[in-house]
């Protein structure tokens, strides 16, 4: 039996996951909300191939902390969560609803897996570290989606992560970045006293900074 085969096996007994046959994609169903989500393959990596939804309740801008989790929904003003999902718009988090928020096998990225990552889509080892924007090996455009956005994303989607515009929640309330323009992503890694976070826009690179844990972003779990 093949290593791949054993793997699958293991997968779909301890994660619920689904294997194609060829490719490295498949699907994980979440047990909490039934969600299922497409999972990629980069490099030694298995992401989820889509922003975690996973909303157990919701809050309206305005409603803040920097301790306890608060789950937020694009362009979403109430707190009923049946209406939040109805909209269909993309959850954000804040860093504690962020940290315990991808389902059990899963985990909220680190920093150093993000660098891992854009090194295995051909980002230069000697912008790993910096701050701000990173352009080498356009890694923003292999993870972004290759839909037509207005502004342009300006994706490929060459590596199956398919980024798409998620827009934020700012720390004065406003829903910002939405429309085919932003999407900022959680780490898990501190950063002073904000913690590390990736960025992409219409641009071929990816951003390196921080946020403060009590803004609204969206999430990607890793295996």
């Amino acid at each position: 039996m093949k290593i791949t085969t054993i793997t699958c096996l293991i997968s779909i007994l301890i994660l619920g996951v689904s294997c194609e046959k060829e490719g490295l994609i498949g699907t994980f169903r979440d047990s909490r909300d039934g969600n299922r989500y497409k999972m990629v393959r980069i490099g030694k990596q298995v992401w989820m191939a889509e922003n975690l939804a996973y909303l157990p309740k919701v809050s309206p801008p305005g409603i803040w902390s920097q301790t306890d989790p608060v789950y937020y929904v694009l362009l979403y003003y109430g707190s009923s969560t049946q209406e939040a999902k109805s909209t269909g718009n993309g959850v954000l988090y804040n860093f504690p609803a962020a940290k315990v928020s991808c389902p059990r096998g899963w985990h909220l990225p680190t920093d150093d897996d993000w660098k891992e990552m854009e090194l295995a889509l051909g980002m230069d080892p000697a912008e790993l570290d910096l701050i701000g924007a990173r352009n080498s090996g356009s890694v923003g455009k292999k993870l972004k989606s290759n839909e037509d956005y207005i502004p342009p994303y300006g994706g490929d989607n060459s590596s199956g992560f398919n980024a798409k515009p998620s827009g934020s929640l700012y720390g004065d309330g406003r829903f910002l970045g939405y429309g085919g323009s932003d999407s900022f992503y959680w780490t898990s890694t501190s950063y002073g006293n904000m913690l590390f976070t990736r960025y992409l826009n219409g641009s071929d690179g990816i951003n390196r900074s921080g946020g403060s844990p009590l803004l609204g972003y969206t999430v990607r779990c890793i295996k």
